[in-house]
């Protein structure tokens, strides 16, 4: 059995899902990113940090270390939560901001 995350912004248009197609219906949706059993352990602990990180009061976020962030990354692309390619893409944009 699969499952899936579903990230949506704020006045974003996004289509709901047939009852029983959802998981199905996730691998069409750009704003999703479906996963394995195997993978599960992952996307709970990536669940948790999204939910901790929205649940901190605005202005208040304190700064991560971006080791650890890059260190997140590759634990979730040896897992094969991530692929090669995202991956690499949040890798430079992670390089990126500590410019």
């Amino acid at each position: 059995m699969n499952g899936f995350i579903q990230f949506s912004l704020g006045g974003g248009t996004e289509a709901r899902s047939q009852f029983g197609r959802q998981t199905i219906d996730a691998v069409e949706d750009e704003n999703s990113v479906v996963f394995t059993r195997q993978q599960q352990a992952a996307f709970d602990e990536l669940r948790s940090a999204i939910e901790h990180g929205l649940a901190a009061p605005v202005g208040h976020h304190q700064p991560v270390d971006p080791i650890t962030q890059l260190n997140q990354l590759a634990q979730l692309h040896r897992s094969g939560a991530l692929t090669d390619v995202e991956f690499a893409h949040a890798k430079q944009a992670l390089l990126g901001q500590m410019r």
